[in-house]
């Protein structure tokens, strides 16, 4: 599965339920266990968050481009571009993760709306040491299909 919205979100957005401007968005690990499924709308629906002392949530700094919503002929679509500002960093880290997900902080999992997927390509296994998830490239763009 390539990194990919969660579709809900768009929604949330169109019907201002969501301002990036001014949301609390933070980051998740999650373990091979879990599968994205588009039906995903809340953090509650997700299974298999990594586990261990070393690991938190992190709060991630979004910037939305410019043209949040413009035509762009070389794409043919619509897009919501946006870039992560501060990469998340887990020091003295021991996990294991192959999924990372963006959600927008409510302060419940029950409301907490899901953003982003990241498809890490594999296990990525820290031991004792430092993993940093680095910003996607390209930014995220939705596309019309």
């Amino acid at each position: 599965m390539a990194s990919s919205f969660y579709p809900s979100i768009f929604q949330s957005l169109l019907k201002g339920d969501v301002d990036l401007d001014s949301a609390e968005v933070k980051v998740m690990l999650l373990t091979d266990t879990y599968s994205f499924d588009a039906t995903d709308v809340v953090v509650s629906h997700l299974s298999g968050e990594v586990s261990d002392a070393s690991y938190s949530r992190k709060v991630v700094s979004v910037t939305l481009n410019e043209d949040i919503a413009a035509f762009d002929d070389a794409d043919a679509g619509c897009f919501i571009n946006f870039d992560l500002t501060n990469d998340a960093t887990w020091t003295s880290a021991t996990f294991t993760c192959r999924h990372a997900v963006m959600f927008i902080n409510s302060g419940s999992d029950a409301t907490s709306k899901l953003l982003y997927y990241f498809d890490l390509g594999a296990n990525q296994v820290v031991s004792s040491g430092t993993f940093q998830l680095l910003d996607p490239s390209p930014a995220p763009k939705l596309r019309r299909q």
